[in-house]
């Protein structure tokens, strides 16, 4: 079973210098329209699913090509939700942790004017939504499995000797 991270990531070097790697990275993923979308920034893309084929839980890509100490350049790519669900999830996430702290804060008022302890269930009810976003984000994870496998096939194969002829 594979494990589920907030955030999935991964490295990949190439001998190609930063540009030429950017340049061959975009020519394949255009040969992939209809499949794959992406938007280009200098040395830094974001790659998705096509909005023909995208999902509440696919995953979006963001990659970019530095320049490697010894030669070459190397890449770092990171999965992520859409940038809407991805605010969303972490608002959501700041939301719970502020209900979970506020609790503390309030029940430890109540405990030294030697109260009940109320201020408990804000604990309680944060920690459980702390708790529910994670399974939350866990889930979508495993729907999203597969493409999430199928951008960084297209990536990797790049940079490791895939997509050598023109078009992909």
């Amino acid at each position: 079973m594979k494990q589920v991270v907030l955030g999935p990531t991964f490295e990949i070097s190439t001998p190609m210098d930063v540009e030429a790697g950017s340049d061959r990275l975009e020519e394949v993923l255009a040969g992939h329209r209809g499949t794959l979308a992406c938007r280009r920034t200098g040395v830094h893309f974001l790659v998705s699913i096509d909005p023909s084929r995208r999902h509440f839980w696919s995953p979006w890509m963001t990659f970019e090509l530095v320049v490697d100490q010894g030669g070459g350049s190397r890449g770092h790519g990171r999965f992520n939700p859409s940038p809407g669900i991805w605010t969303g999830f972490m608002l959501a996430g700041l939301a719970m942790i502020t209900v979970a702290g506020s609790g503390m804060v309030w029940a430890m008022a109540e405990w030294t004017l030697g109260r009940p302890l109320y201020g408990l269930w804000g604990t309680l009810i944060g920690t459980i939504g702390v708790a529910a976003l994670f399974l939350f984000s866990a889930s979508g994870q495993r729907l999203a499995s597969a493409e999430i496998e199928e951008i960084e096939r297209v990536v990797r194969g790049v940079f490791e000797g895939e997509h050598q002829s023109s078009g992909g």
